[in-house]
């Protein structure tokens, strides 16, 4: 068994080809994902202060 230093975290993106089709499900999804980490690093910022 292993352990991490710290609390290591990494940077999520989503990427779509430029003018193409997307539906309304995955833009739906996006914002979703948008506003789950908006709170989890707004958390995340609160508890090193």
């Amino acid at each position: 068994m292993f352990y991490l230093s710290d609390h290591p975290s990494w940077s999520m993106c989503a990427c779509y080809r430029a003018r193409r089709y997307q539906s309304n499900a995955a833009k739906y999804f996006i914002e979703l994902a948008k506003r789950y980490f908006k709170k989890v690093n707004q958390k995340k910022l609160r508890a090193e202060l």
